[in-house]
Protein backbone atom coordinates (compact mmCIF):
# COMPACT_ATOMS: atom_id res chain seq x y z
CA UNK A 1 0.00 0.00 0.00
CA UNK A 2 1.40 2.95 -0.56
CA UNK A 3 1.71 5.29 2.15
CA UNK A 4 -0.37 8.35 2.45
CA UNK A 5 1.66 11.95 2.15
CA UNK A 6 3.02 13.18 5.20
CA UNK A 7 3.13 16.63 6.06
CA UNK A 8 6.70 18.37 5.73
CA UNK A 9 8.07 19.29 9.14
CA UNK A 10 8.60 23.11 8.61
CA UNK A 11 11.72 24.39 10.36
CA UNK A 12 11.89 26.12 13.62
CA UNK A 13 10.48 29.54 13.10
CA UNK A 14 9.97 29.58 10.03
CA UNK A 15 7.12 31.14 7.97
CA UNK A 16 6.17 30.27 4.34
CA UNK A 17 5.08 33.69 3.76
CA UNK A 18 8.26 35.38 4.62
CA UNK A 19 9.87 32.94 2.40
CA UNK A 20 7.84 33.40 -0.49
CA UNK A 21 8.65 37.20 -0.31
CA UNK A 22 12.12 36.81 0.07
CA UNK A 23 13.01 37.01 -2.84
CA UNK A 24 11.13 40.45 -3.85
CA UNK A 25 13.14 41.53 -0.59
CA UNK A 26 16.27 41.20 -2.31
CA UNK A 27 15.45 44.28 -4.60
CA UNK A 28 15.50 46.54 -1.68
CA UNK A 29 17.94 44.75 1.26
CA UNK A 30 20.79 42.71 -0.32
CA UNK A 31 21.97 41.68 -3.32
CA UNK A 32 25.09 42.89 -5.35
CA UNK A 33 27.84 45.38 -5.00
CA UNK A 34 28.34 48.18 -7.97
CA UNK A 35 30.01 47.37 -11.12
CA UNK A 36 29.91 48.61 -14.58
CA UNK A 37 28.82 47.31 -18.20
CA UNK A 38 27.65 43.95 -18.60
CA UNK A 39 29.20 40.37 -18.55
CA UNK A 40 28.98 37.51 -15.90
CA UNK A 41 27.77 37.91 -12.16
CA UNK A 42 31.69 37.45 -11.23
CA UNK A 43 32.72 40.58 -13.42
CA UNK A 44 30.43 42.65 -11.60
CA UNK A 45 31.16 41.61 -8.04
CA UNK A 46 28.17 40.56 -7.22
CA UNK A 47 27.63 39.10 -3.26
CA UNK A 48 27.01 35.61 -3.50
CA UNK A 49 28.96 34.80 -6.74
CA UNK A 50 32.26 33.57 -7.35
CA UNK A 51 32.59 30.31 -5.13
CA UNK A 52 36.54 28.92 -4.85
CA UNK A 53 35.14 25.70 -4.54
CA UNK A 54 35.81 23.01 -7.14
CA UNK A 55 31.88 21.42 -6.49
CA UNK A 56 33.01 18.07 -7.68
CA UNK A 57 30.05 17.15 -9.91
CA UNK A 58 31.18 13.52 -11.58
CA UNK A 59 33.13 12.40 -8.50
CA UNK A 60 30.19 13.02 -5.88
CA UNK A 61 27.97 10.31 -7.60
CA UNK A 62 30.36 7.71 -6.30
CA UNK A 63 29.21 6.57 -2.81
CA UNK A 64 32.52 5.25 -1.79
CA UNK A 65 34.36 8.81 -2.56
CA UNK A 66 31.89 10.74 -0.81
CA UNK A 67 32.66 8.11 2.40
CA UNK A 68 36.47 9.16 1.72
CA UNK A 69 35.56 12.48 1.96
CA UNK A 70 34.31 12.15 5.45
CA UNK A 71 36.87 10.60 6.50
CA UNK A 72 39.70 13.10 5.50
CA UNK A 73 41.56 14.34 8.33
CA UNK A 74 41.78 17.78 6.75
CA UNK A 75 37.94 18.05 6.04
CA UNK A 76 36.19 21.28 7.22
CA UNK A 77 32.74 22.19 7.96
CA UNK A 78 30.45 25.70 7.40
CA UNK A 79 28.14 25.22 10.99
CA UNK A 80 24.84 26.72 10.36
CA UNK A 81 22.19 27.10 13.03
CA UNK A 82 18.50 28.21 12.20
CA UNK A 83 19.87 29.15 8.75
CA UNK A 84 22.09 31.85 10.36
CA UNK A 85 26.22 31.08 9.73
CA UNK A 86 28.97 30.56 12.35
CA UNK A 87 31.60 33.47 11.48
CA UNK A 88 34.64 34.85 13.15
CA UNK A 89 36.30 38.14 12.95
CA UNK A 90 35.17 41.90 13.84
CA UNK A 91 34.43 44.51 12.19
CA UNK A 92 35.83 41.80 9.24
CA UNK A 93 34.28 39.02 9.29
CA UNK A 94 35.31 35.53 7.65
CA UNK A 95 33.28 32.27 7.59
CA UNK A 96 34.30 29.84 10.50
CA UNK A 97 35.27 26.58 9.33
CA UNK A 98 35.40 24.09 11.93
CA UNK A 99 37.95 21.07 11.97
CA UNK A 100 35.98 17.57 13.18
CA UNK A 101 37.27 17.66 16.52
CA UNK A 102 35.39 21.09 17.10
CA UNK A 103 32.52 19.82 16.18
CA UNK A 104 29.41 19.40 19.16
CA UNK A 105 28.24 16.24 20.66
CA UNK A 106 24.91 15.33 18.36
CA UNK A 107 26.34 17.47 15.32
CA UNK A 108 24.85 15.02 12.63
CA UNK A 109 28.26 14.70 10.59
CA UNK A 110 26.45 12.16 8.94
CA UNK A 111 24.17 14.57 7.03
CA UNK A 112 26.34 17.19 6.05
CA UNK A 113 26.43 18.73 2.61
CA UNK A 114 29.02 18.15 0.36
CA UNK A 115 29.78 22.28 -1.26
CA UNK A 116 32.95 20.82 -3.04
CA UNK A 117 36.60 20.20 -2.59
CA UNK A 118 39.50 23.53 -1.44
CA UNK A 119 42.49 22.68 -2.44
CA UNK A 120 41.04 18.68 -3.39
CA UNK A 121 40.26 19.02 0.68
CA UNK A 122 36.81 18.33 1.34
CA UNK A 123 34.13 20.66 2.20
CA UNK A 124 30.96 21.03 4.34
CA UNK A 125 27.54 22.40 5.43
CA UNK A 126 26.27 21.18 8.89
CA UNK A 127 22.94 21.73 10.22
CA UNK A 128 23.30 22.71 14.14
CA UNK A 129 20.48 23.19 15.02
CA UNK A 130 19.47 20.13 16.50
CA UNK A 131 22.13 20.62 18.66
CA UNK A 132 21.40 21.56 22.46
CA UNK A 133 22.68 24.49 22.74
CA UNK A 134 24.75 23.78 26.01
CA UNK A 135 27.31 21.85 23.69
CA UNK A 136 27.98 24.84 21.64
CA UNK A 137 30.79 26.45 23.80
CA UNK A 138 33.30 24.81 21.20
CA UNK A 139 31.55 26.19 17.93
CA UNK A 140 31.34 29.67 19.43
CA UNK A 141 34.80 29.82 21.18
CA UNK A 142 37.23 32.83 20.52
CA UNK A 143 34.76 35.16 19.81
CA UNK A 144 32.83 32.86 16.74
CA UNK A 145 29.38 33.71 16.45
CA UNK A 146 26.48 32.80 14.70
CA UNK A 147 24.79 35.59 11.89
CA UNK A 148 22.36 35.87 10.09
CA UNK A 149 23.24 35.74 6.30
CA UNK A 150 21.72 39.10 5.01
CA UNK A 151 22.93 40.84 7.45
CA UNK A 152 26.58 39.82 7.50
CA UNK A 153 27.32 38.82 3.58
CA UNK A 154 28.04 42.41 2.80
CA UNK A 155 30.94 42.92 5.11
CA UNK A 156 32.10 39.06 4.22
CA UNK A 157 34.87 38.41 1.42
CA UNK A 158 33.08 37.68 -1.44
CA UNK A 159 34.10 34.01 -1.91
CA UNK A 160 32.36 32.97 1.53
CA UNK A 161 29.46 34.96 0.76
CA UNK A 162 28.87 32.04 -2.23
CA UNK A 163 30.01 29.52 -0.36
CA UNK A 164 27.32 30.46 2.21
CA UNK A 165 24.56 31.02 -0.68
CA UNK A 166 25.32 27.21 -1.87
CA UNK A 167 25.32 25.91 1.83
CA UNK A 168 21.79 27.96 3.17
CA UNK A 169 20.20 27.04 0.15
CA UNK A 170 20.87 23.03 0.50
CA UNK A 171 20.93 22.83 4.73
CA UNK A 172 17.07 24.84 4.27
CA UNK A 173 16.33 22.36 1.05
CA UNK A 174 17.14 19.45 3.12
CA UNK A 175 15.06 20.34 6.25
CA UNK A 176 12.42 21.22 4.12
CA UNK A 177 12.27 17.50 2.50
CA UNK A 178 12.23 14.95 4.48
CA UNK A 179 9.66 13.02 2.91
CA UNK A 180 8.60 12.23 -0.90
CA UNK A 181 6.15 14.65 -2.73
CA UNK A 182 4.99 11.57 -4.76
CA UNK A 183 3.80 9.19 -2.15
CA UNK A 184 4.78 10.30 0.93
CA UNK A 185 7.79 8.22 2.22
CA UNK A 186 11.10 9.32 4.47
CA UNK A 187 14.31 10.44 1.84
CA UNK A 188 17.40 10.28 2.12
CA UNK A 189 20.48 12.37 1.03
CA UNK A 190 22.31 11.36 -2.09
CA UNK A 191 25.61 12.64 -3.98
CA UNK A 192 26.97 14.32 -0.88
CA UNK A 193 23.64 15.85 -0.65
CA UNK A 194 22.46 17.08 -4.36
CA UNK A 195 19.62 14.62 -3.99
CA UNK A 196 17.55 13.23 -1.57
CA UNK A 197 15.87 9.22 -2.51
CA UNK A 198 12.05 8.05 -1.83
CA UNK A 199 12.82 4.59 0.00
CA UNK A 200 9.75 3.93 -0.59
CA UNK A 201 8.95 4.86 -4.32
CA UNK A 202 12.48 5.37 -5.79
CA UNK A 203 11.53 8.81 -6.62
CA UNK A 204 14.52 11.32 -6.72
CA UNK A 205 14.45 15.15 -5.83
CA UNK A 206 16.87 17.69 -6.40
CA UNK A 207 17.29 21.08 -4.91
CA UNK A 208 15.28 23.95 -6.75
CA UNK A 209 15.95 27.46 -8.07
CA UNK A 210 13.64 29.65 -8.32
CA UNK A 211 14.22 32.51 -11.34
CA UNK A 212 13.37 35.42 -10.90
CA UNK A 213 13.48 38.73 -12.78
CA UNK A 214 14.63 42.15 -11.69
CA UNK A 215 14.51 45.15 -14.50
CA UNK A 216 15.18 48.93 -15.32
CA UNK A 217 12.57 50.26 -17.42
CA UNK A 218 14.81 53.55 -18.96
CA UNK A 219 12.95 55.90 -21.35
CA UNK A 220 15.62 58.14 -22.66
CA UNK A 221 17.31 59.99 -19.68
CA UNK A 222 14.82 58.91 -17.12
CA UNK A 223 14.43 55.45 -15.65
CA UNK A 224 11.18 54.00 -13.66
CA UNK A 225 11.16 53.08 -10.36
CA UNK A 226 9.17 51.94 -7.85
CA UNK A 227 8.13 51.81 -4.11
CA UNK A 228 7.36 48.48 -2.97
CA UNK A 229 4.08 48.56 -0.64
CA UNK A 230 4.86 47.68 3.40
CA UNK A 231 8.46 49.28 2.83
CA UNK A 232 8.96 52.27 5.23
CA UNK A 233 10.93 55.07 4.15
CA UNK A 234 11.12 56.71 0.70
CA UNK A 235 13.43 54.03 -1.49
CA UNK A 236 12.80 53.60 -4.95
CA UNK A 237 13.78 50.64 -6.71
CA UNK A 238 13.83 47.82 -9.71
CA UNK A 239 10.65 46.72 -10.41
CA UNK A 240 10.82 42.49 -9.70
CA UNK A 241 8.90 39.15 -9.58
CA UNK A 242 9.54 35.45 -9.98
CA UNK A 243 9.09 33.96 -13.52
CA UNK A 244 6.18 31.64 -14.12
CA UNK A 245 5.79 28.17 -15.92
CA UNK A 246 6.42 28.16 -19.51
CA UNK A 247 7.75 32.31 -19.47
CA UNK A 248 11.43 33.19 -21.19
CA UNK A 249 13.06 35.87 -19.21
CA UNK A 250 11.97 38.85 -21.79
CA UNK A 251 8.37 37.98 -21.35
CA UNK A 252 8.42 37.42 -17.47
CA UNK A 253 9.47 41.09 -16.97
CA UNK A 254 7.06 42.62 -19.75
CA UNK A 255 4.54 41.03 -17.53
CA UNK A 256 5.89 41.99 -14.20
CA UNK A 257 6.15 45.50 -15.48
CA UNK A 258 2.65 45.61 -16.97
CA UNK A 259 0.98 43.81 -13.99
CA UNK A 260 3.14 46.40 -11.35
CA UNK A 261 3.39 49.78 -13.38
CA UNK A 262 1.35 49.59 -16.38
CA UNK A 263 3.90 50.43 -18.40
CA UNK A 264 4.54 48.40 -21.80
CA UNK A 265 7.77 46.96 -22.34
CA UNK A 266 9.98 46.82 -25.74
CA UNK A 267 13.75 45.49 -25.89
CA UNK A 268 15.18 43.55 -23.06
CA UNK A 269 19.05 43.58 -22.58
CA UNK A 270 20.43 41.09 -19.95
CA UNK A 271 22.78 42.46 -17.18
CA UNK A 272 23.73 39.95 -14.86
CA UNK A 273 22.68 37.49 -12.51
CA UNK A 274 22.78 36.82 -8.70
CA UNK A 275 22.05 33.55 -6.63
CA UNK A 276 19.47 34.92 -3.39
CA UNK A 277 19.50 32.09 -1.18
CA UNK A 278 16.05 32.92 0.70
CA UNK A 279 15.22 30.12 0.12
CA UNK A 280 16.99 29.36 -2.79
CA UNK A 281 16.38 32.73 -5.84
CA UNK A 282 18.16 33.35 -8.91
CA UNK A 283 18.15 36.99 -9.46
CA UNK A 284 18.12 37.87 -13.31
CA UNK A 285 18.97 41.62 -13.81
CA UNK A 286 17.89 43.09 -16.87
CA UNK A 287 17.77 46.77 -18.69
CA UNK A 288 14.70 47.16 -20.77
CA UNK A 289 13.02 50.24 -23.47
CA UNK A 290 9.99 51.42 -22.53
CA UNK A 291 6.83 51.29 -25.32
CA UNK A 292 4.87 53.63 -23.20
CA UNK A 293 5.07 56.18 -20.50
CA UNK A 294 1.89 56.24 -18.53
CA UNK A 295 2.05 54.34 -14.93
CA UNK A 296 -0.91 52.72 -13.42
CA UNK A 297 0.26 51.36 -9.93
CA UNK A 298 -0.62 47.74 -8.73
CA UNK A 299 -1.71 48.70 -5.12
CA UNK A 300 -1.40 45.75 -3.87
CA UNK A 301 2.41 45.37 -4.77
CA UNK A 302 2.95 48.86 -5.28
CA UNK A 303 3.05 52.10 -2.85
CA UNK A 304 4.26 54.13 -6.11
CA UNK A 305 6.05 54.55 -9.15
CA UNK A 306 7.45 57.21 -10.81
CA UNK A 307 10.36 58.11 -13.58
CA UNK A 308 13.32 59.69 -12.05
CA UNK A 309 15.80 62.30 -14.13
CA UNK A 310 19.14 60.44 -14.67
CA UNK A 311 21.07 63.07 -12.98
CA UNK A 312 19.16 63.17 -10.06
CA UNK A 313 19.10 59.16 -10.00
CA UNK A 314 22.98 59.31 -10.13
CA UNK A 315 23.11 61.59 -6.95
CA UNK A 316 20.92 59.22 -5.23
CA UNK A 317 23.06 56.32 -5.94
CA UNK A 318 26.36 58.75 -4.95
CA UNK A 319 24.35 59.47 -1.63
CA UNK A 320 23.66 55.49 -0.62
CA UNK A 321 27.24 54.86 -1.58
CA UNK A 322 28.27 57.16 1.24
CA UNK A 323 29.84 59.76 -1.41
CA UNK A 324 27.58 62.26 -0.11
CA UNK A 325 28.07 64.03 3.54
CA UNK A 326 25.01 65.54 4.61
CA UNK A 327 21.41 65.24 3.08
CA UNK A 328 20.48 64.47 -0.39
CA UNK A 329 18.85 67.12 -1.44
CA UNK A 330 16.40 64.84 -2.61
CA UNK A 331 13.07 63.04 -1.63
CA UNK A 332 13.82 59.79 -2.40
CA UNK A 333 16.46 57.25 -1.78
CA UNK A 334 18.12 53.91 -3.87
CA UNK A 335 18.88 50.81 -2.42
CA UNK A 336 22.32 50.72 -0.91
CA UNK A 337 25.64 49.64 -3.09
CA UNK A 338 25.36 45.83 -2.11
CA UNK A 339 22.07 45.46 -3.72
CA UNK A 340 21.18 44.04 -7.56
CA UNK A 341 19.14 46.63 -7.58
CA UNK A 342 21.70 49.70 -7.21
CA UNK A 343 24.05 47.62 -9.67
CA UNK A 344 21.41 48.07 -12.45
CA UNK A 345 21.01 51.64 -11.63
CA UNK A 346 24.48 52.49 -11.44
CA UNK A 347 25.40 50.76 -14.43
CA UNK A 348 22.71 52.79 -16.78
CA UNK A 349 23.73 56.13 -15.21
CA UNK A 350 27.51 54.93 -16.10
CA UNK A 351 26.71 54.89 -19.54
CA UNK A 352 25.83 58.44 -19.73
CA UNK A 353 29.50 59.21 -18.22
CA UNK A 354 31.14 56.91 -20.14
CA UNK A 355 29.64 58.28 -23.49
Amino acid sequence: MVAAPRAVRPRRGAREGADSRAARDAVFEGGAMPGQGYGSAQDHGHVFTGSPLDRAGNERRDGAWIEGQHAKPARRFLALRDLEALVEGDPAPTVAWLAPAELPDGAPEGEAVLLGLDGGEPRFAIDLTAVDEAALAGPLADGRRFAEVRGVAPDLPTDDTAILAQARSLVDWHARHPFCAACGGATTSRNGGLMRVCGDCDAEHFPRVDPVVIVLIIDGDRCLLVSGRGRPGSNYTCIAGFMEPGETVEEAVRREVREEAGVEVAAVRYHSSQPWPFPASLMLGCHAEAASASIAIDPEEIKDARWFDRADVARALDFAAGEIEGESGLDFGVPAPFTISHQLIRAWTSEAEGA
